[in-house]
């Protein structure tokens, strides 16, 4: 029952597991776009001595891209219902059976 009620209350309220993960997601491609285009052109400090194919101009074009996707991505959200209501009690039984 337990992990039924978890599932179900995943698929009830999927706004809270796309959001965050399409937000990685952005910030990911971003982040490579931005370094490919502009990477090591505007600043030539090097970002992170672990990583040396890392640039400034993808972290920052990252940050940007990402901030602005976490702004307008809700907004397309949560015009759909079945993506932003939970289950408001956690005594109630999803599945509709008593």
């Amino acid at each position: 029952f337990q992990m039924k009620f978890a599932i179900d209350n995943v698929k009830a309220g999927l706004f809270w597991f796309l959001l965050p993960t399409s937000l990685v997601i952005c910030n990911d491609c971003m982040a490579y776009f931005s370094g490919k285009a502009f990477g090591k052109k505007l600043i030539n400090y090097p970002f992170m001595k672990l990583s040396p194919n890392k640039t400034w101009e993808g972290f920052i074009g990252a940050y940007i891209f990402t901030c602005i996707f976490a702004f307008v991505y809700p907004l397309i959200l949560v015009k759909y219902q079945y993506l932003v209501c939970s289950l408001g009690d956690l005594n109630e039984d999803p599945s509709g059976d008593s």
